[in-house]
């Protein structure tokens, strides 16, 4: 199972909550203008809402979620134990004041755009 056990729990238990919230409402009379705080626990409980529709759609649906997991693309390359990360960052600084690595528009590329390709190209 994709979700974990304690966290349909969770989720149920925070159903339960709200509907006491709720019921507490309405035997008491309360409203947001008598108590302003009230409207963010309506917005916690819509955010809680929500994360539980997500996880009933990852229940009844798994294929549809496992998908966007197995399109990550990992490189063959691996950085040895024994390399610097300050000599790969020469590498990149490197490339980077040599102002020929671009986008594709032809524009140069941002330094840390750069780091963050050669962070995927050996992680």
């Amino acid at each position: 199972m994709l979700v974990s056990t304690n966290r349909i729990i969770a989720f149920y238990y925070a159903i339960f909550l709200s509907d006491y919230i709720g019921l507490n409402r309405i035997v008491c009379g309360l409203n947001n203008k008598k108590m302003p705080y009230l409207h963010l626990i309506d917005e916690a409980i819509g955010l809680l809402n929500i994360e539980i529709r997500i996880v009933k759609w990852r229940i009844k649906y798994p294929e549809q979620f496992q998908q966007h997991a197995n399109k990550l693309f990992l490189s063959p390359l691996h950085l040895d134990d024994k390399t610097s990360l300050v000599n790969i960052m020469e590498i990149v600084s490197g490339l980077f004041l040599s102002k020929r690595i671009v986008y594709q528009n032809g524009k140069p590329v941002h330094l840390t755009d750069l780091g963050k390709a050669f962070e995927w190209l050996f992680i």
